[in-house]
């Protein structure tokens, strides 16, 4: 539901004008969406190095 509610939200700039702006809002949403899960998700992604390097050395 999500979703359908964003993209009415961004209907209105899909015209010829406003594109640049639409891919631009697109590009920086993806963007920060991709640093918050590298903030969030990085100490499980440790977690695996630790344990591959404990299996390799051990």
């Amino acid at each position: 539901a999500f979703g359908a509610l964003l993209g009415l939200a961004i209907v209105p700039l899909s015209r010829d004008p406003y594109l640049v702006i639409m891919y631009a809002l697109l590009g920086g949403c993806s963007f920060i969406t991709g640093c918050l899960m590298l903030y969030f998700f990085k100490k499980y992604d440790d977690e695996e190095a630790a344990n591959e390097k404990i299996i390799v050395v051990g």
